[in-house]
């Protein structure tokens, strides 16, 4: 998937659609990403590892569960009255 400033590589077995890694490339640095799964090809983790920077995180999941509600403040962020804030660009 090529577009005007990134460029995404997916590994994908056709068969079932299920996505083994995905690779980002543009802006400052490539990111790579490789899922985890169990036996029956449930998402169990990932590692994301930015190429150049010698960077690598790991995400496990103990219990995921995928097609659940979640409430929509549960993503809500609460900041101290005298928190100052500075918009990003």
């Amino acid at each position: 998937l090529v577009g005007d400033v990134h460029e995404k590589r997916v590994w994908m077995d056709f068969q079932n659609g299920i996505v083994r890694q995905l690779e980002i490339i543009g802006g400052r640095i490539a990111a790579l990403v490789v899922y985890e799964r169990d036996e029956a090809q449930r998402l169990t983790g990932f590692t994301v590892s930015a190429v150049d920077r010698y960077v690598v995180a790991t995400v496990r999941y103990r219990n995921a569960e995928t097609g659940v509600d979640i409430a929509p403040e549960r993503f809500a962020l609460a900041l101290p009255k005298d928190a100052k804030i500075q918009p990003i660009r």
